[in-house]
């Protein structure tokens, strides 16, 4: 960076600093975009995930409480040796789909 020492020298540094701005606003949009279409089969997996989620306490009774309790009780018996990723994760995917099959047939 050197020293301005007139106004035509801070004119011209100020409209190559604009026309830098510009040039890094254009390659940061690529990126994002770039890192938008990486990141679309992420976006696919967390979508179903989703069913996984609980739905909330409004569609919570007594019948999804009994088959959450019973589903902890089966699955931590039957796989009580398994790896620690899948006692992790059946009972997940078992509540999920289960409450799906009750939002279903309920609704």
């Amino acid at each position: 960076m050197r020293k301005i020492n007139n106004y035509e020298e801070l004119i011209l540094e100020q409209t190559r600093l604009e026309i830098d701005l510009q040039n890094q606003k254009t390659v940061l949009k690529a990126e994002i975009t770039s890192l938008k279409t990486r990141l679309e089969p992420f976006k696919n997996f967390v979508a179903f995930l989703r069913i996984f989620k609980p739905q909330g306490t409004e569609n919570s009774s007594l019948l999804k409480s009994g088959i959450s309790f019973g589903m902890d009780l089966l699955v931590s018996g039957k796989l009580s040796k398994a790896n620690w990723l899948l006692r992790i994760l059946s009972p997940l995917a078992l509540k999920g789909i289960t409450n799906k099959l009750i939002n279903t047939k309920t609704s």
